[in-house]
């Protein structure tokens, strides 16, 4: 069973309102085929798909429209007192209920004041969320071991004849930083009868025992992980390099000579490789943040929230999903990996300046982009000593029938700009990147909702904070914002590099930045202009 439209499941007007409003015309293909399961079947349900593909709607919209019969039968006075929470939503890190909280406040616009949700995830305090879960909600939102809290506590009180929805999103990335202990005893204390939908971009041993213990009703299985290669398709590109400042110089001829467009992330596998590259863009005009989990939550949310706004070129995260904390239950509620499902808005390139170790951590990096049906790229650069993991990746994607294809490109063609682009990077210092550390955390500090009230009793305090030395201005120079066509090689003058568009195509057409001939044109009218030229 599928739907072509939303109209199809006879939602309430205020849902259909809001999900135009939010700009949902009409549903993925997960969405089409999911949906209808869920709420017309009542069967519980495994959704096996790609990041992006819109699996936070298929549980979204039942919970609402359970909650919006509830809200109607108050309002005629015929279900005053079966008020109770209606459905649970477990996400494995804060970032991740961020942004579930977002959708559904967006389809949540037009309904009904009765209809209340709590995020376990926010920024306050315990006591003040325990007042919150007495006022009985309609929706949880939480960890895993937030909610594990809440329900030892006595907080939580589940009414059989209320409850109806749980959800678990993310599945694979909640087992794997150490949630099974907290699955467990929340399982035991949710009723049988409820509809449960478990959702996963991947699937293991783990997910299949997770699977066994979690779905208890008649089961329906969507498994929509080759969407990707039909109406919303990822490229895969990879570049050869041999050593990390080669790495250094091609990204900053990526972005200089704009042979990629769109909103750019690039992934590094260590705070201090991201640092360093955001200062080395930074050194030649190029607006970067990094994206880190050593940032407070509120921090990485607000960074976000800028690059979707598009005040960055580009957005540099630390992935770091791959290494294992040595005590999974004490760290996992603050486990950070935006590698996976932190959506940025209009993503078309993610670039790998680090190969991730793992094909799943690879999977996750490239569902930044694709996202829906649209159309992303991703591009790896690979040196020597990541050649073992690369090729795990190149044959994980050929049993898939996905092609990791060669991006030709001649970094000698280029060579003039070395000699700049070393200069700046041998700046770029080990107390460099400490100092961009630190400004980064007090440059959050100052903006932090929290402190607001400390900063305006003590204005001396922040005063102190953006006293800090600008790290640009001290090592930057200005002739560094423009790239003159004398440093590119005679061959590489008035040819084209390929020139990556949002689909990564090569194109042949010249590019301004190396023509020769615009150059000469160009001085040609600024020559005319020259009034000192006019006087005989």
């Amino acid at each position: 069973m599928s739907l072509p439209s939303f109209a199809e499941l006879s939602l309430d007007i205020c849902l259909e309102k809001a999900l135009l409003k939010a700009g949902y015309l009409e549903p993925t293909p997960i969405q089409a085929h999911g949906l209808p399961i869920i709420l017309k079947q009542n069967l519980d349900i495994f959704v096996h798909a790609k990041t992006g593909s819109g699996k936070t709607l298929l549980y979204v919209l039942p919970i609402l429209k359970e909650c919006l019969q509830w809200a109607s039968a108050v309002g005629s006075q015929k279900e005053i007192s079966n008020q109770g929470i209606r459905g649970i939503i477990l996400v494995p890190t804060r970032d991740l209920a961020q942004q579930v909280l977002g959708v559904f406040n967006s389809i949540m616009r037009y309904c009904p004041n009765e209809i209340q949700l709590v995020n376990l995830c926010a920024d306050s305090s315990e006591l003040f969320k325990k007042s919150l879960l007495s006022l009985q909600p309609s929706i949880v939102l939480s960890t895993p071991s937030l909610l594990c809290k809440f329900i030892n506590n006595k907080a939580i009180n589940l009414n059989v004849a209320c409850f109806k929805y749980f959800v678990i999103d993310e599945a694979d990335f909640i087992l794997g930083i150490g949630y099974q202990n907290d699955l467990d005893s929340i399982l035991a204390a949710i009723p049988q009868t409820c509809t449960r939908i478990l959702l996963s971009a991947t699937l293991d041993e783990e997910i299949d025992c997770l699977k066994k213990k979690f779905l208890s009703k008649p089961l329906q299985e969507e498994s929509h992980s080759e969407e990707s290669t039909q109406k919303g398709s990822i490229s895969h590109f990879f570049l050869h390099l041999d050593t990390i400042e080669d790495k250094f110089l091609l990204t900053l001829v990526l972005f200089k000579f704009k042979l990629i467009s769109g909103r750019i992330l690039i992934f590094t596998n260590s705070s201090d490789t991201a640092y360093r590259l955001k200062l080395f863009l930074e050194a030649f005009y190029i607006k970067a943040c990094v994206l880190n989990g050593e940032l407070p939550f509120t921090s990485r949310y607000n960074i976000i929230e800028e690059a979707n706004r598009g005040k960055f070129d580009c957005i540099i995260a630390v992935d770091q999903v791959d290494l294992k904390p040595k005590k999974p239950q004490k760290l996992a509620e603050d486990e950070f990996g935006v590698s996976r499902g932190i959506d940025f808005k209009g993503l078309s390139v993610v670039i790998n300046f680090d190969i991730p170790t793992t094909v799943k951590a690879y999977c996750h990096r490239a569902g930044r982009t694709g996202r829906n049906i649209a159309h992303g790229t991703t591009l790896s650069l690979k040196s020597d000593s990541e050649a073992s993991d690369f090729e795990g990746i190149v044959q994980f994607l050929k049993k898939h029938q996905v092609e990791m294809k060669p991006f030709l490109f001649d970094i000698a063609q280029v060579e003039g700009l070395r000699y700049r682009a070393m200069d700046v990077l041998s700046g770029i210092t080990a107390n460099c990147l400490n100092e961009s550390k630190v400004n980064d955390l007090k440059n959050h500090i100052s903006i932090s909702e929290k402190l607001k009230n400390h900063f305006e009793a003590n204005p001396l305090d922040l005063k102190s904070l953006r006293q800090d030395k600008d790290l640009r201005s001290k090592k930057n120079k200005s002739h560094l914002k423009h790239i003159p066509d004398y440093l590119l090689s005679t061959s590489a003058r008035g040819i084209s590099l390929p020139k990556l568009d949002s689909e990564f195509k090569y194109s042949l057409s010249k590019t301004t930045a190396f023509s020769a001939t615009n150059h000469s044109k160009l001085k040609k009218k600024r020559l005319s202009r020259d009034p000192l030229r006019k006087i005989k």
